[in-house]
């Protein structure tokens, strides 16, 4: 199959998952269909912890049951 019948959308909030992140990432060389991943980058990963502006915003369980 070239091309996906359906999409399945998913986000995650801010600087909870950066570019050189272990879980891999996208950027605009990598967002492309069945494209590889920006892989594993220790350096980067800190670089864009360091330009955060807020602190990571993370959804505990009672934030997510609200949204849902």
């Amino acid at each position: 199959m070239e091309c996906p019948i359906a999409y399945l959308i998913t986000f995650t909030t801010y600087g909870t998952w950066l570019h050189g992140d272990k879980r891999g990432s996208v950027d605009k060389e990598h967002n492309r269909y069945n494209s590889a991943f920006v892989n594993q980058n220790s350096g980067l990963n800190r670089k864009e912890q360091i330009t955060l502006k807020n602190p990571p915003f993370i959804l505990e369980q009672s934030k997510r049951e609200r949204w849902f």
